[in-house]
């Protein structure tokens, strides 16, 4: 199949980006990363924001941006549903990690839903587990949490803040056990990241 990936050169290209990722991945209205969020990272890195072509047609759609200096976060990425599983979003990701290396970047990081985690781990992605609590001072619980579940030594990232904790947890693949276990604490959000150096 002969796909060739594209940048978006215009607004209206990133318009018509941006709703083919809402309807392909069902974003509610309120996601954090919404149309006037891209238009911003288009205006100052339009080089992270991409496409897949098949015959005229757009296949897919990569938005993506600098997280700091030393990485690109990986918004959103979509494809057509008659297309996965044949590559698009592979050849896209590739493209984004060849962009990302010509930036001097490091690394690529994002957040997965559920289903697309077995994507990411075929494409040399690594797995942590993102655990958030809502609510003051809940640190020391998401690291009982973490003793109790033989990965203290695993935490590689924390936060406390007013309105909640956070860590993150490195897995050795995507322990769906622990994630339903960071799940039924109270006023809890646990997702999947996935990591890869350049």
């Amino acid at each position: 199949m002969d796909i060739e990936i594209k940048s978006l050169n215009n607004e209206d290209d990133l318009e018509d980006a941006f709703e083919f990722v809402k309807k392909e991945l069902d974003l509610e209205p309120d996601h954090p990363r919404d149309l006037n969020f891209y238009k911003k990272q288009f205006s100052t890195y339009p080089q992270f924001l991409i496409y897949a072509e098949h015959m005229s047609e757009k296949v897919g759609v990569l938005l993506a941006l600098p997280n700091d200096e030393d990485s690109v976060l990986i918004g959103e990425l979509a494809v057509l549903e008659t297309y996965r599983g044949k590559g698009v979003g592979s050849k896209l990701i590739r493209e984004i990690e060849d962009r990302a290396r010509a930036f001097k970047k490091k690394s690529i990081l994002l957040g997965a839903l559920g289903k697309a985690d077995n994507f990411y781990l075929k494409n040399g992605y690594k797995p942590m587990l993102f655990i958030q609590l809502s609510g003051v001072n809940r640190l020391e619980e998401l690291k009982t949490f973490s003793k109790e579940n033989n990965c203290e030594d695993n935490i590689t990232w924390e936060e406390n803040t007013l309105e909640s904790s956070k860590i993150i947890i490195k897995t050795n693949f995507v322990d769906k056990d622990l994630q339903y276990k960071a799940e039924k604490i109270s006023n809890s959000h646990a997702q999947y990241l996935f990591s890869k150096d350049l």
